[in-house]
């Protein structure tokens, strides 16, 4: 069965979508002064991602696909955007999964971590250890890159032949660099 829009009219209104929460189709503030929350628990490892896109995106009107389903809000003043990944996919809980999916696998050693949030889209964790802590994710078009998100002090440059090099500066004063394969993420 499909999740119903929601039409919330006239008032002041605050709407929230939290938990696993699923909704499909607009979802509508109406007249006034309306707040949309999104704070969902995500199973695919989207949090910053989504999180971002909802913001620069903005409360008057956007749209995302969270859990599966896509919807779009419309005529809302406010937006809070508090996305959080589940236990079971967020690296910081879980040493095993700084290596499962991971893209920069073959190197053991770097001091983060890159996965594929979404098409487009590449999230970097922090290593410590066995774990990682979410530092930030951007997201390429083309040849763009926007951070999603504090960049940290980290590049992200497209290179000529579709690849692109990220650069991250350590706490040591050290440049980790690395460079991720034009098809990785698309």
């Amino acid at each position: 069965m499909r999740p119903p829009p929601i039409d919330a009219k006239g008032g002041n209104d605050s709407v929230t979508l939290s938990g696993n929460a699923r909704i499909q189709g607009i979802v509508n503030g109406g007249d006034n002064s309306d707040t949309l929350n999104l704070n969902q628990s995500l199973s695919n490892c989207t949090a910053a991602t989504l999180n971002a896109s909802a913001t620069t995106q903005g409360a008057a009107a956007g749209g995302l696909t969270i859990n599966g389903a896509a919807f779009t809000w419309t005529n809302f003043e406010v937006l809070v955007a508090a996305m959080t990944n589940a236990d079971s996919c967020n690296p910081s809980t879980s040493g095993a999964n700084l290596t499962s999916n991971r893209i920069n696998a073959q190197d053991a050693a770097a001091p983060i971590a890159l996965f594929c949030a979404s098409p487009g889209n590449i999230a970097v964790y922090r290593v410590v250890g066995n774990t990682g802590a979410p530092l930030f994710a951007y997201s390429r078009v083309g040849n763009q890159v926007a951070f999603i998100g504090d960049s940290f002090g980290a590049t992200v440059t497209v290179q000529g032949d579709g690849s692109v090099l990220i650069a991250m500066p350590q706490p040591d004063g050290k440049l980790y660099s690395t460079i991720i394969a034009a098809n990785v993420c698309v």
